[in-house]
């Protein structure tokens, strides 16, 4: 088997709660939890136009659900 093919993730919504270094973020997740956010790897911070308070999507590994990344930033555009 492919290590590909055993890709596991974790799809989380979010809000930004304070910004930290080298677009880093600390996120609440619905349920109260924190955790830290980065920022997706081929994303620049021009391209990322985040903002403390905004909602966003988080990929997790399930093997550490201390870190995410941020993949979207507006979770309400995927219902459309």
């Amino acid at each position: 088997m492919n290590k590909s093919e055993k890709k596991e993730e974790i799809l989380l919504d979010a809000t930004l709660l304070n910004e930290l270094e080298c677009a880093t973020f600390q996120v609440e997740l619905d349920n109260g939890h924190k955790m830290v956010a980065f920022s997706a790897p081929k994303k620049t911070l021009l391209q990322l136009n985040l903002q403390l308070g905004q909602r966003v999507r988080l990929q997790c590994s399930p093997y550490n659900m201390l870190k995410g990344i941020i993949l979207i930033d507006h979770p309400q555009d995927l219902n459309s």
